[in-house]
């Protein structure tokens, strides 16, 4: 839904909320949000393949769940940002070079924590795979990077390609493994 022709009906709230993360820029916050940049990019391809190789052994079903929650999380993020080309905030810290929205350091940070923690079945993992993924919307917002709703877009978005993934394979996956609880 939007207010005019190209300004979101959210606008308001990112104007805002950007303005906060513009006033409360410290050295300390920027540098550990960057650190934030690169587990959310290559931390996450990292993370990742690693988890698909530890898994490929011994419950390759499993592997290639989590593999390809975060291959659709990354390829429906880009045809997305594609499709809408929405433009980032003007003072960022980072380099970027696609549209806006949504976030794929979020969509990817959430693929990857939901699935490994529907693997692992453990509340610890939902807890520290929330945590990460918050820290992230919070991270890309105060370097600039996204809108607020970006953020929250890359998340539901990483959430429901998981989940939906997982609703359409659990029974295979299940089958033949135990749930690694």
């Amino acid at each position: 839904m939007r207010l005019s022709h190209n300004v979101p009906i959210f606008q308001g709230l990112d104007n805002s909320w950007y303005q906060l993360m513009l006033a409360s820029r410290t050295p300390g916050l920027t540098l550990a949000n960057r650190l934030l940049d690169f587990l959310g990019n290559a931390g996450m391809v990292i993370y990742s393949v690693l988890l698909f190789l530890v898994l490929l052994f011994r419950h390759r079903r499993l592997a290639f769940f989590t593999a390809g929650a975060n291959l659709g999380a990354l390829g429906l993020t880009h045809l997305i940002k594609f499709l809408v080309a929405r433009p980032r905030p003007l003072d960022r810290l980072v380099s970027v070079d696609s549209g806006s929205y949504p976030s794929g350091h979020v969509s990817a940070t959430v693929a990857a924590m939901v699935a490994t923690a529907i693997v692992l079945g453990k509340l610890w993992m939902w807890i520290s795979g929330a945590i990460l993924s918050v820290a992230m919307m919070y991270s890309r917002t105060y370097l600039g990077a996204h809108w607020l709703s970006d953020t929250f877009a890359g998340a539901i978005l990483g959430v429901g390609v998981t989940l939906l993934l997982w609703a359409a394979v659990q029974d295979k996956c299940l089958q033949r493994y135990a749930v690694l609880r």
